[in-house]
């Protein structure tokens, strides 16, 4: 699937499918489908999946949501979006003997979480408001915006990561691990977003899904990856919703059959599901950030 990149503002939206008004509906579930970039344009071709939940919560409580409420979103809070990335915390089986001084035990000595939750801003940009956001994209500005938002104890980055207390991680010497690449995403690549009405009902059931998942990485390149992650979470929000009762994201074609997910695939599945099923959805792109970081590709499949 290639999609055409004709950029827009976030809350612009470039099409919507189906007439179904959105009125009834409290919030969205959107799919995010980023480019590739970096190595990946020229390896494996691929990009990245996250979901955006605009009516779910973070709390202040690492790994622990609630649905939003009207005060939140008078307050500005925009929704959290959850994804899943490989070795988060930089931490590895065998390093477990040198995280004692952090008190770690068992599992949480000697495995990195599965998935991290952030605030739709810090994912996109690496601020809370889009407003401060860099203009113009540079190594020096996205090393800023990701230092600050570690720093933001709001963002929970140093539990997730299980940093080392006793040190000080800088821009320019940041805390290990991958927890930096869902960090101002939009400074490295372009995106899409697919987003689907959904109800408080759904909303409480992906909060109660994340909030009982176990949360330990048992990362696969070609199955327990980003996207199966978010199509999991796609078919906890969107499972039988429809008014005749059918399952309106199975999430699953050939390929997917087998087990196997890339993010194409899912958006694939999403929009398809959508249209089986009578369901109105809007796509958004959302351009990277101008600068000198090198530009991202749309995987093609």
């Amino acid at each position: 699937m290639n999609h055409s990149r004709t950029f827009v503002a976030l809350s612009s939206v470039l099409t919507l499918f189906v007439a179904v008004p959105f009125q009834s509906a409290k919030a969205d579930v959107a799919y995010i489908d980023y480019d590739a970039y970096g190595a990946n344009t020229k390896t494996l071709n691929s990009g990245h999946s996250s979901v955006y939940l605009s009516n779910v919560c973070m709390t202040e409580v690492v790994n622990k949501f609630r649905v939003c409420t009207d005060e939140d979103k008078a307050n500005g809070v925009t929704g959290t979006v959850v994804q899943r990335y490989p070795n988060l915390g930089g931490m590895k089986k065998d390093l477990a003997a040198k995280d004692q001084s952090q008190g770690l035990t068992g599992a949480d000595k000697t495995q990195n979480q599965d998935w991290l939750a952030l605030p739709i801003n810090i994912n996109l940009y690496g601020v809370k408001d889009k407003g401060d956001a860099p203009i113009v994209a540079t190594p020096k500005t996205l090393a800023k915006v990701r230092d600050d938002s570690f720093k933001d104890p709001s963002n929970h980055l140093a539990e997730i990561t299980k940093a080392d207390p006793t040190k000080t991680y800088t821009a320019d010497a940041p805390a290990p691990g991958w927890w930096t690449y869902p960090v101002a995403a939009s400074e490295m690549r372009s995106s899409h977003m697919f987003s689907i009405p959904t109800s408080t009902a759904q909303d409480q059931k992906v909060v109660d899904y994340l909030n009982d998942d176990k949360n330990v990485s048992n990362f696969g390149m070609l199955t327990n990856n980003c996207a199966g992650f978010a199509n999991k979470i796609l078919q906890v929000s969107l499972g039988s919703v429809s008014s005749n009762g059918k399952n309106t994201f199975n999430g699953r074609g050939k390929a997917e059959d087998f087990g196997i997910f890339s993010p194409s695939s899912v958006a694939k599945e999403f929009k398809a599901n959508a249209e089986k099923n009578g369901l109105a959805y809007k796509v958004t792109a959302i351009n990277q950030t101008p600068g000198s970081l090198a530009a991202s590709t749309t995987p093609t499949e």
